[in-house]
């Protein structure tokens, strides 16, 4: 994946976004005025919606480089990602499989390498102004492992998150 991202990031690249399904939109927000981001590109940022009805808006000014969003088989996604003056650097959000997932990072978001894993349904992460990110930053909203007990080989968790909504806040 990381050799893909490279690829399709690369600096002499044309950049567009491979977006699929029903009703879906990448929006981006400049001056308080919203607009559908068709052709337009935000260098350092690959976008790919594969589902229906997901919506990812970005608001300018925003400094990408080797990021991406990925929502792959999710429908109703929400990510909101507001302006900041800090770079994004090797940052990656994945919404799979499941729907209703919520991401919001507020203004003045610096990051210099993290992913968001939204694994369950309904889950959601929200991150606060002025919050940094170092490099090596996993957050998952599922354990993604099962546990058994040894004993009698029951299930002990559902690492689906098929129990319900997680969430996950942090403020800076």
């Amino acid at each position: 994946m990381k050799r893909f991202l490279r690829k399709i990031l690369g600096k002499n690249k044309t950049q567009y976004y491979d977006i699929c399904g029903d009703n879906n939109k990448l929006i981006i927000i400049e001056n308080g005025v919203e607009r559908l981001a068709n052709k337009e590109t935000i260098l350092g940022l690959w976008v790919s919606i594969h589902g229906n009805n997901n919506t990812v808006k970005l608001e300018l000014p925003i400094h990408f480089e080797n990021s991406s969003i990925i929502i792959s088989d999710s429908d109703e996604a929400d990510i909101f990602i507001r302006k900041t003056q800090h770079h994004v650097k090797n940052f990656s959000v994945n919404s799979r499989l499941h729907s209703g997932h919520k991401l919001f990072i507020d203004e003045d978001f610096y990051c210099n390498g993290a992913t968001i894993l939204l694994r369950e349904e309904n889950a959601s992460v929200k991150i606060g102004k002025d919050c940094m990110f170092s490099w090596g930053i996993t957050i998952w909203t599922s354990d993604g492992h099962c546990i058994f007990d040894n004993t009698t080989g029951e299930l002990l968790n559902d690492p689906s998150g098929g129990g319900g909504a997680s969430s996950v806040i942090m403020y800076g």
